[in-house]
């Protein structure tokens, strides 16, 4: 299993807007990575302000105030170019990872165990004035 690395590079950035919603023009268009981070966040967020049951109509805010502050710090920038929910992910990946031994130990259901020929020992060489 091959572990990501978070690459720290200047990210190119080549953005898509959506130009039309059901038809109708939206003007200079809306960056689709915002359309995206908003589908991901706000019906789970609806979802459980209502299973709690706040109401909507006198806490409209508590409905939208949360996600939009959600998505504006999701998709914010960092010094590298890179949006702040793939640092995210990174920290998610990492913490889900960390655990796993580097090399598989027996007996947990990783049968693999390595073998002579993946250790690896110094070779010593003495070089002295007369032999040289």
């Amino acid at each position: 299993m091959s572990y990501h690395l978070p690459s720290a590079s200047q990210y190119c950035r080549i953005e898509t807007r959506q130009y039309e919603l059901f038809g109708k023009p939206l003007g200079e268009g809306v960056k689709r990575v915002y359309v995206v981070m908003a589908l991901i966040t706000v019906p789970p967020w609806f979802i459980l302000m209502w299973t709690i049951g706040v109401p909507i109509l006198t806490m409209i805010w508590a409905y939208f105030l949360p996600p939009v502050i959600l998505v504006m710090v999701l998709t914010r920038p960092d010094r590298a170019g890179r949006y702040s929910y793939i640092a995210v992910y990174d920290r998610a990946l990492f913490l889900v990872r960390r655990f796993r031994p580097v090399i598989p130990r027996p007996g947990v259901g990783v049968t693999a165990t390595p073998n002579r020929a993946y250790t690896l020992a110094p070779e010593l060489h003495v070089i002295t004035g007369r032999s040289a």
